[in-house]
């Protein structure tokens, strides 16, 4: 994907995961250019959506050139139904993935309270 790209934006469907093996994608807050977050390559954007079944939540935009790695939603499914053991353990690793954010934003929230 080009730098400028967007990957997706905040209220469309979550129809899949992206898994960035080159460049970095820019989070943002809907419809805004400030950032909450940048990731480096190895990093998977997308997976709240697809895991809840809802909408997105912000706007994931490619800050540089771009490679990725998109796994529908339907793959994942289709995943889980044929390969439960390994569809187990991408969910294990998706799990400590998010678990990590949240204790990042967690240590985040705290200094900004503590100010």
């Amino acid at each position: 994907m080009p730098r400028g790209a967007w990957l997706f934006r905040a209220g469309e469907p979550g129809d899949a995961i992206f898994v960035s093996i080159e460049g970095e994608i820019g989070v943002r807050l809907a419809g805004s250019t400030r950032r909450l977050a940048s990731f480096a390559p190895g990093v998977m954007v997308g997976e709240m959506a697809v895991l809840e079944g809802h909408r997105r939540s912000a706007d994931a935009i490619a800050e540089t050139d771009l490679m990725v790695l998109r796994l529908s939603a339907e793959a994942f499914e289709h995943l889980r139904a044929t390969h439960p053991a390994l569809a187990a353990k991408l969910l294990h690793n998706i799990s400590l993935y998010l678990a990590g954010r949240l204790r990042g934003l967690t240590a985040d929230l705290a200094a900004w309270v503590g100010r």
